[in-house]
């Protein structure tokens, strides 16, 4: 007999590193080699583990990215929960920052247009 729940899935977390590439080196910016570093079942870890790699300073970019599968679309998820990245260009705190500042300035310009045209 189904109760037409579904099982809760279990999330993983994958980490990811990008090497670094050499000064006068022709390969684009961004296209930096990539790899699979680890799957792991327990975010503590796997954030630890990110960190680490991270700090031995061989990577230009960690990424420590949560997959699991939508329990309403069953459709397989994949969400970034941190980038660890030397370049501060490529900050994504500071985009963060300027997106919900955007936001803010357009929700701002519609309610002073509603209020104008009143």
């Amino acid at each position: 007999m189904t109760t037409g729940t579904h099982a809760a899935s279990t999330a993983q977390y994958v980490i990811y590193s990008f090497l670094k590439t050499e000064p006068g080196s022709l390969q684009r910016r961004g296209a930096d080699p990539w790899q699979h570093m680890a799957t792991l079942g327990d975010v503590a870890e796997a954030r630890e583990r990110a960190r680490s790699l991270f700090s031995t300073a061989r990577y230009s970019r960690v990424e420590l990215r949560k997959k699991f599968i939508s329990e309403r679309t069953g459709a397989a998820m994949d969400i970034a929960l941190e980038v660890l990245d030397r370049d501060g260009d490529r900050d994504i705190r500071s985009i963060k920052c300027m997106l919900l500042l955007a936001m803010g300035c357009a929700i701002a310009a519609l309610a002073l247009s509603l209020v104008l045209q009143a």
